[in-house]
């Protein structure tokens, strides 16, 4: 402190000796500069708060655009073509998705929840009538419609104050999409019916606070008059307002990173209900084939057996239908090879053909009495026949269980833009779950690409549950099978494995593939990293694995040996 004063008093001793009418003129002149620079900085913090205002809700109203197109085009028309609603009374009525419309409408209400003073609207010259504003447009939204009609390439905005606040109100046009116009064409409701694609069907707006998106230039103008008239202390006023500053920039981009996600959101989705909507349709065609080509012929082929071949039948569709949820991919291997050999040494024809159908049926589980059974002339009509029931009740189960997981998807989705957790504690309330289970329904709707080049085998060696969430853990489990498959190309042998240690439950996923470069081995968890094809994945699949089993107190690791890859996630016993 003391080294200080000499410079504080000589630097007073040396002021005090300007001559007192250059002294004015300096003072004088630092006023009049003070005054213009006031002037210019009113006017400049004035546009450029306009102008990053402008920028900011254009990037909000924009992404939200684009959500409710990349919905349209890629969730709607899919899920039209499946047969599943499509209707904003998605939450009372089963099987159905949300509109377009409702989609925004409810994400707007969702961001007006979280981020105080932005609202979002839609509206339009030809409502719907459930979406009838009460008390009618506003001046500006009647004037957006018209600007927007005559010029749909140009955004209309304006600045107002709202509740004594200022407030940027943007509009951009709501365009009618292909995927869009049949359906507003054809619906009941619908105010108009010869929509066009490109037509403006109505107006997304955005509302936001000013005072949200200022830019900071008042600082960087305040401390060029701090040097000009050598004031001190407005450094350390430029320093304190550039830090908050800081913070409202900071928040802001946080936001926008919030928005970005739902863009990249979507694109899961999409990759999620391909797989059940899929599956849904290759069933529905396979049921289809099975009932037109097999199962008319049945009663026919029935009544032409003896009755003891109707025996033999009876006993053999009941053993069947007993093992039904039995994958028939994952029939092992060595069962067909002795159950070949036994069939020829009871001199049974057609014995490798008929050995393999017999183990995709199950009905190896009958040991030394299936032979008694097999022993017929039309032993494989009866087992042919048997495919044919066995095949329906598969499918069914197939169709339900796709059903049940796109039906998961969307409410993934909902709850997502408005989440709905139960919770406790402050945090997310996680349940017991059957490993087991859910591995095995994902097996199941893997049929395709398991059934011919790649052998599954399961070592389930507890039956003990585990805590999570079943969706979030259903993700952890399919990236992990696709990384598997990748990775032997689609052909080779998968182990996947459950065993307790201590207080965890331990699913081990191992593949005979290529496996892990040891050079990029300690980076296989980053986001966005990735060694795969285009469009075969964005690098995000295992490190959003890794955030879904550490969210649970859980842990992911990684074992690699020459022509194996194991892959164990370790998660607390229920």
């Amino acid at each position: 402190m003391n080294s200080k004063k000499p410079f504080q008093f000589g630097f007073l001793s040396n002021f005090s000796k300007i001559e007192t009418r250059i002294f004015l003129t300096f003072c004088s002149g630092c006023i009049l500069l003070v005054l213009l620079l006031g002037a210019f900085l009113f006017y400049y913090q004035k546009k450029n708060t306009e102008n990053a205002a402008i920028q900011n809700v254009k990037t909000v109203t924009e992404q939200m655009l684009a959500l409710r197109v990349y919905y349209s085009d890629n969730l709607v028309d899919k899920a039209l073509h499946e047969g599943t609603e499509v209707t904003y009374k998605y939450k009372s009525v089963p099987k159905s998705i949300p509109l377009p419309a409702t989609i925004v409408k409810e994400f707007g209400e969702h961001l007006s929840q979280r981020f105080e003073g932005i609202r979002v609207e839609l509206y339009s010259n030809y409502p719907f009538p459930n979406r009838k504003k009460k008390e009618g447009l506003d001046d500006f939204q009647k004037e957006a419609l018209v600007k927007l009609q005559e010029n749909p390439n140009l955004p209309y905005y304006v600045f107002r104050d709202i509740d004594s606040s200022p407030y940027i109100r943007y509009a951009l046009p709501d365009r009618m999409q292909a995927s869009c116009v049949a359906c507003h064409n054809s619906h009941p409701e619908s105010p108009k019916k010869d929509w066009k694609v490109g037509d403006v069907r109505g107006i997304l707006e955005v509302s936001m606070p000013v005072k949200k998106t200022e830019s900071g230039a008042d600082l960087i103008l305040f401390s060029t008059i701090v040097m000009l008239i050598g004031l001190g202390t407005i450094f350390i006023v430029n320093h304190t307002r550039n830090k908050e500053n800081e913070k409202v920039i900071l928040e802001l981009n946080a936001s926008l990173e919030k928005l970005a996600a739902i863009g990249r959101l979507a694109a899961g989705i999409t990759h999620e209900l391909n797989t059940p909507l899929g599956a849904i349709s290759s069933s529905s065609r396979s049921l289809s084939d099975v009932v037109n080509q097999e199962l008319k012929n049945i009663p026919s082929f029935l009544t032409d057996l003896s009755r003891e071949d109707v025996e033999r039948f009876t006993k053999l569709l009941d053993e069947s239908l007993k093992h039904i949820s039995e994958s028939p991919i994952l029939s092992n291997r060595t069962i067909r090879k002795e159950l070949e050999l036994k069939l020829k040494n009871e001199n049974i024809p057609n014995p490798e053909e008929i050995a393999g159908t017999a183990t995709d049926l199950g009905l190896h589980n009958l040991g030394d009495s299936l032979i008694p059974l097999l022993r017929s002339e039309k032993n494989r009509e009866i087992l042919e026949a048997i495919t044919s029931f066995v095949t329906v009740v598969r499918v069914g189960q197939i169709i339900s269980i796709a059903t049940d997981k796109a039906t998961r998807v969307t409410e993934a989705l909902k709850n997502y833009l408005r989440p709905a957790v139960e919770v406790e504690d402050g945090k997310a309330k996680i349940r017991a779950i059957d490993v087991r289970k859910e591995i095995e329904n994902i097996l199941i709707l893997y049929h395709g690409k398991l059934r011919y080049d790649v052998e599954v085998v399961k070592n389930y060696k507890t039956d003990k549950q585990c805590l999570g969430e079943a969706d979030k853990l259903n993700q952890v489990w399919i990236n992990l099978l696709n990384n598997a498959l990748q990775s032997m190309n689609y052909k080779g042998k998968i182990e996947i494995e459950t065993e307790e240690v201590d207080s965890w439950i331990v699913v081990s996923w191992s593949d005979s593939g290529n496996g892990i470069p040891e050079e990029i081995r300690n980076r296989i968890f980053d986001p966005f990293f990735t060694t795969k094809k285009h469009g075969e994945g964005m690098g995000l699949g295992l490190d959003i694995c890794k955030k879904i089993v550490e969210n649970f107190e859980g842990k992911i690791e990684f074992h690699c040996a020459p022509g194996r890859t194991t892959f164990s996630v370790w998660l607390k016993t229920a």
